[in-house]
């Protein structure tokens, strides 16, 4: 699919989820692919080459080859560090974790062959939980939480650093992420969606349509980004085309899982009520207010589009979820996923009737 063959990359994040997907990809399509991980007991495929390395340790960087084609940064840490954390935090901290990042691109610049260097981003370093109008790359970023202005001051460091190579650096701005083996707030609501229990959702008034990307296209994007000629440098936003509320979502997740349609529709005032309580802000904002970005701008200037729709994408995710956690469900009832009728994301729920009178 990709003109990737024979190109070296240097991988970080390798052990997380969209590491995990995006090195499958690169060794599937012909990449030498070095994956980074701090423990020795790592364990990757036989095509990865494994390097011990630590972004906080200097000491490591020898560890890292230098005949190399590109680097593409997912270990930034990130949101491992300041994702949970409530209070506000200065900038000047903030900084000092980013400038591990910046230590890697001066490495790249100084004992690398690398011509690439691709930084996975994402939305919230453009603004918070939600936005009132469509987002795009020309919108001054406006981070609010402490892990969103890390990531733009980790973009904006990065920019300063190849500001001689501007042509050197892609950063892409992704919303959430989702696919089989997701382990964000969309595998949250898989699980929630397989409660017995009827669940709140927005009513039908509310319009808080969200921007979502599935794993094989952001895979996909990166892949892109890397295999062309000519070096399209500057900030892109990523996402589906498809954009579904998280309503939709919640009627998808429990119609594959032949969950009964069991539903409380709560008025606005209610969502924007539980806005206000510290535990449960950013869920309502996220069942009540919209978040939509446009991926446009990468789509011409890369000439790219999505492999994967949105559907095909959860469902992926709901035929996974249920060969772990239901491993004691009959061949048979695994098999029913296959069959989901076209518009099956608009119905609540397919027929059961016609699910199982499929032969396979």
């Amino acid at each position: 699919m990709y003109n990737l063959n024979r190109m070296h990359i240097l991988l970080t994040g390798a052990t997380g989820f969209v590491g995990r997907a995006l090195a499958k990809v690169l060794v599937q399509n012909g990449c030498k692919v070095y994956a980074t991980t701090r423990y020795a007991q790592t364990q990757f495929s036989a095509d990865i080459q494994k390097c011990i390395f630590d972004l906080n340790d200097q000491n490591t960087y020898n560890a890292l080859p230098t005949k190399i084609d590109g680097i593409i940064h997912l270990a930034d840490g990130l949101a491992a560090r300041f994702e949970k954390v409530k209070n506000c935090i200065s900038d000047e901290t903030l900084l000092k974790q980013v400038s591990h990042t910046i230590q890697l691109a001066n490495w790249a610049k100084t004992y690398s062959t690398a011509k690439k260097f691709i930084y996975i981003s994402s939305l919230k370093s453009m603004c918070g939980e939600t936005s009132p109008y469509l987002l795009t790359e020309t919108d001054t970023p406006n981070p609010t939480g402490n892990y969103g202005r890390a990531k733009y001051l980790a973009e904006q460091a990065l920019q300063k650093a190849f500001q001689t190579d501007a042509n050197a650096l892609t950063v892409l701005r992704n919303p959430i992420v989702h696919g089989p083996g997701a382990t964000s707030h969309m595998a949250r609501l898989l699980k929630i969606a397989d409660s017995p229990w009827p669940l709140p959702i927005a009513c039908a008034k509310i319009n808080a349509k969200r921007s979502t990307i599935g794993i094989e296209n952001l895979c996909h994007a990166t892949a892109t980004t890397l295999e062309k000629k000519i070096i399209k440098s500057g900030t892109y936003i990523v996402s589906d085309d498809e954009v579904l509320s998280p309503t939709e979502i919640l009627h998808f997740f429990r119609a594959a899982l032949l969950r009964e349609k069991r539903f409380i529709p709560l008025p606005h005032w209610m969502w924007s009520s539980m806005g206000q309580l510290p535990m449960l802000d950013k869920i309502a904002n996220r069942f009540a207010k919209p978040l939509v970005v446009s991926n446009q701008a990468f789509k011409k200037d890369f000439d790219w589009k999505p492999i994967g729709s949105t559907e095909q994408s959860l469902l992926r995710m709901v035929m996974q979820y249920i060969a772990e956690q239901r491993e004691n469900r009959s061949f048979v009832k695994h098999q029913k996923l296959r069959f989901l009728p076209k518009g099956f994301l608009n119905s609540a729920k397919p027929k059961r009737k016609h699910m199982v009178t499929q032969s396979f």
